[in-house]
């Protein structure tokens, strides 16, 4: 059974899990202007290339509009990191807090999954199946490897690979860096609205993500205190 010192080690992840939320949320609207810009643009593109006439001011305001939503979404992906990272590590150290033996990892490595080289495809999706399966209201109040039986549902797994394939579609772009002419910039726009609309899927799943990971840790944590306190 769980002592009151295990539930001691517990943090809500209520908190940092609203602000990923609101976070997210921002990107995804972010997004969604980000795939309205590049149409835009796309469409001035076309113009140009069939010979039509486009003014001086019209190229200034696309250009304008273009770099102001480019460095709001790498503003936003930075504190979307930080936002998202911060929950991801807390519900870890929360899963060992309830009562979870033999997390294939230490709770330093849900911070730094992250960011090292290769590991990064792979370890934090691993992470996050021992959250869900380690956090499950149903298994025993008690220290335990009941946890590793379960599955986790394709939810994660779709919520990853969204966010593998939206950081990709980020690296693809940098082969148009030297794209100067109509064509080239349009197929530069066609990879932009491709990889936004990726990542606002990847974020709308990450918002499921959180929000379904925080309730399962709390509705366990609930279960375990009010457990705790009948045998009081």
């Amino acid at each position: 059974m769980l002592t009151a010192a295990d539930l001691a080690r517990y943090e809500s992840p209520r908190g940092r899990a609203n602000v990923a939320s609101a976070v997210l949320l921002v990107i995804l609207v972010a997004d969604l202007v980000a795939i309205w810009s590049s149409q835009a643009e796309y469409s001035l593109l076309g113009r140009i290339d069939a010979g039509k006439f486009a003014s001086a001011g019209e190229l200034t305001r696309n250009d304008n509009r273009q770099m102001i939503i480019g460095y709001t979404e790498f503003g936003l992906f930075v504190v979307g990191v930080i936002s998202f990272v911060s929950w991801f590590v807390q519900a870890y150290r929360n899963a060992e807090a309830l009562g979870a033996n033999g997390l294939r990892h230490s709770s330093s490595w849900a911070l730094w999954s992250w960011f090292v080289p290769v590991l990064n495809l792979f370890r934090p999706k691993q992470i996050a199946n021992d959250i869900w399966r380690a956090s499950s209201p149903a298994i025993s109040l008690s220290r335990q490897r009941e946890w590793e039986l379960l599955n986790p549902p394709v939810l994660l797994l779709a919520w990853w690979i969204a966010f593998l394939v939206s950081r990709w579609s980020t690296n693809l772009s940098r082969a148009y860096a030297d794209a100067s002419t109509a064509g080239a910039l349009q197929s530069l726009d066609r990879v932009w609205m491709f990889g936004d609309s990726i990542d606002a899927v990847a974020a709308v799943l990450a918002i499921v993500v959180v929000t379904m990971m925080t309730r399962r840790l709390e509705a366990r944590f609930v279960r375990a205190t009010t457990a705790l306190a009948q045998l009081a």
